[in-house]
């Protein structure tokens, strides 16, 4: 049996620091050449991500995330807890995690290389540690090394899910069951048999890799030659699939014609690499992306300064009013420093891409028409045979782009109130068998009901000194102050979803609530197993000096209530991509294998429910067998979900589906407030 959750993207991707000072460049360059990470990862790698100072590149990311981000923790104590979780130890024995780490992937020779490459792709991680033996014995969920000195990662009732060797100063990490190609990697690196990566790198490259917070880079050309064909396959049956497309009215191709016309082998036969980098600062997120063409091809001929195509290309983008660009050009330098040298530069808002992405979807979507008073800044170099952009993302535009959201997601709420409405009105004598609401369900005040519920202070985290750019980070944390609380609901519940902080004051009238709404609402409440029980946390502003406790701390929580489940049977059906169910409109979208989890078959089923609506999903043979299924995520657009499940074992060509679904699903508000407690939450 499977539960719905909410799978929280509480992934934050690419966040890179980049330490560039000129006065060093020869004491840099040689410490490259040095690197043991560089070394060790080989030269055929098809990508490679590299963390330098874990601790030191974690904490300014958490700086400019601070008051923004829906994760009311740092990344850096996100990355120990998950990291805890796999090796059994909050202590984390043996790993350095003020190193770098590594993970890289690279095609292994074998007969299924041509046909199928990801089968015999490697991906493995590297870990510093400051002992290996204490890596091994200090953490519970690392097994003894073998023969080989393989060991294994797992804890207690849950499969084996990665396995670990030694190599150098760190651990190489790879998934379970490639013991053989764990061994033989660890063996090629030891004992140097194939280049490192650093070997391939020109001057730029190997500098931005040992100097920067994180650093991506994939080899376009390992790509083309490994995924090359299996991509030309997938391009050919989109250009077809674009080709049944009617032109518009104006008889134009529309966009797809770039695609069509898209000579996807050439192109990547004349990319050598891609790289691309972030810098996080409290105020600004810098991205920058490098393309580099392999000597000697066409387009390592147009990436010169003085080319015909590329001037043609700075030429319109420079081509703006010249009041426009003069008012801006001062911001675009506070954000980056060095775009006077660029071969141009602008800004750009991005409301208006959303605003062009709302007007493409496929269902009405509430337009973004909300006022900003920032914009990214960008700027471009072209040179060598290289291509260079450089972004510079605000973090006040980041919070205007995340404001806006959160108003549109209030006005599809409210609009699918009203369409349910009206629906009720125009069919007033319809009747329906009971199911599941297709909607959101509507808000229910429980002053009246219920009243106030009960709510007591867990912990508190309080920091008051904080300085990232010197890596002094109390708790892991920026300054701030931090309530968790505990509270008993009235009921038992499906979910509780959120909630909004409403006033938190000292004893000597100061407002700790966060300026914006956003830093207000209250994210990611955790439900106990008695579905009533739940603890939340909430980030405040610093309390003065003088105070010695808190006034008043109120707000509300959201959650979601139903009435009995019922069971739907899809019927019979074929377990393949187009097949439909007999109920709730569904759909299996895919049947595909995962690559990353040992091929494992993952199937897509559409609904036409909502995420909370779904209480459990079985499957079941023809012959009534139950699979081994577990849930691995969802998306949800409009009144329709799409569930991914991976499937252990064949799966058969023809099952059965049985869902459990809520009826008469209910959202409720319900009020809470805490007068009088000290700064540890203790009687004041």
């Amino acid at each position: 049996m499977v539960k719905s959750k909410r799978l929280s993207n509480a992934v934050v991707r690419g966040l890179l620091v980049l330490f560039t000072v000129a006065g060093v460049l020869a004491e840099s360059s040689a410490q490259a050449a040095d690197d043991e990470l560089l070394a060790m990862v080989p030269a055929e790698s098809v990508f490679c991500v590299r963390v330098n100072n874990f601790d030191h590149t974690a904490g300014q990311i958490d700086q400019f995330l601070v008051g923004v981000s829906p994760i009311p923790m740092g990344v850096s104590m996100l990355v120990r807890m998950q990291f805890a979780n796999v090796l059994g130890s909050p202590e984390l024995n043996g790993v350095n995690m003020g190193d770098s780490f590594a993970i890289f992937g690279v095609i292994l020779p074998g007969e299924s290389t041509e046909t199928d490459p990801i089968s015999n792709m490697f991906i493995g991680g590297l870990v510093p540690v400051t002992d290996y033996e204490q890596f091994i014995s200090g953490n519970p969920n690392c097994g003894e090394p073998d023969a080989e000195g393989v060991s294994k990662i797992a804890s207690d009732g849950v499969p084996v899910i990665l396995t670990a060797t030694q190599v150098g100063n760190y651990a190489l990490i790879t998934v379970a069951e490639e013991d053989e190609k764990l061994v033989a990697m660890a063996e090629s690196i030891s004992t140097a048999e194939t280049a490192g990566l650093g070997s391939t790198l020109d001057v730029a490259d190997t500098e931005r890799a040992v100097k920067e917070g994180l650093w991506a880079y994939v080899n376009a050309q390992q790509v083309s030659r490994s995924f090359g064909p299996m991509a030309s396959a997938k391009l050919e049956q989109a250009k077809m699939m674009m080709g049944a497309m009617e032109p518009s009215e104006e008889g134009e191709a529309g966009p797809a014609a770039a695609i069509m016309d898209m000579d996807f082998e050439k192109q990547m036969e004349e990319i050598r690499s891609l790289s691309l980098s972030v810098t996080p600062k409290p105020n600004a997120l810098t991205i920058t992306a490098t393309i580099s063409a392999v000597p000697g091809t066409e387009m390592a001929d147009k990436l010169v300064a003085d080319s015909a195509g590329i001037r043609e290309l700075i030429d319109k983008i420079k081509a703006r009013e010249p009041g426009q660009m003069g008012s801006e050009m001062s911001a675009i330098l506070a954000l980056l420093p060095e775009a006077g040298e660029a071969d141009f530069v602008g800004t750009y808002n991005l409301m208006n891409l959303f605003k062009m992405a709302t007007a493409m979807a496929p269902m009405p979507l509430p337009q973004m028409d909300i006022a900003t008073k920032s914009n990214i800044a960008f700027a471009g170099r072209v040179g060598n045979g290289q291509m260079t952009f450089e972004i510079a993302l605000p973090k006040e535009h980041l919070a205007e782009v995340v404001t806006a959201f959160q108003m549109t997601q209030q006005q599809m709420t409210v609009q699918g109130q009203l369409d349910k409405q009206v629906e009720m009105k125009e069919q007033p004598m319809m009747q329906m068998q009971p199911g599941p609401s297709k909607d959101k369900p509507a808000v229910v005040s429980s002053e009246e009901e219920t009243g106030l519920m009960k709510v007591q202070v867990g912990g508190v985290r309080l920091v008051r000194h904080s300085d990232f750019e010197r890596g002094v980070t109390p708790l892991g944390q920026s300054k701030g102050y931090t309530l968790s609380l505990i509270a008993e609901l009235p009921e038992p519940v499906i979910e509780v979803s959120g909630g909004m902080m409403k006033k938190v004051t000292t004893d000597t009238g100061r407002d700790l609530l966060p300026e914006h709404e956003w830093g207000r609402k209250i994210k990611f409440p955790k439900l106990a197993k008695d579905n009533k029980t739940v603890v939340f946390d909430v980030e405040l502003l610093l309390p003065d000096e003088g105070a010695g406790g808190l006034q008043e701390v109120s707000g509300t929580l959201e959650y979601l209530t139903a009435g009995d489940s019922r069971e739907v049977d899809l019927g019979i059906m074929a377990l393949e991509a187009g097949a439909e169910g007999g109920a709730l409109g569904a759909v299996i979208r895919s049947v595909e294998a995962d690559p990353w989890r040992n091929n494992a078959t993952v199937l897509g089923l559409r609904l036409d429910l909502q995420p909370e609506e779904v209480d459990s999903v079985e499957f079941y043979a023809q012959d009534g067998t139950k699979l081994d299924i577990s849930q691995s995520g969802y998306t949800s657009i409009g009144r329709s979900t799409t569930f991914e499940f991976s499937i252990k074992g064949e799966l058969p060509p023809k099952g059965r589906i049985v869902l459990n679904v809520f009826d008469e699903l209910k959202k409720n508000e319900i009020p809470f407030k805490i007068t009088n407690i000290s700064l540890t939450g203790g009687p004041f």
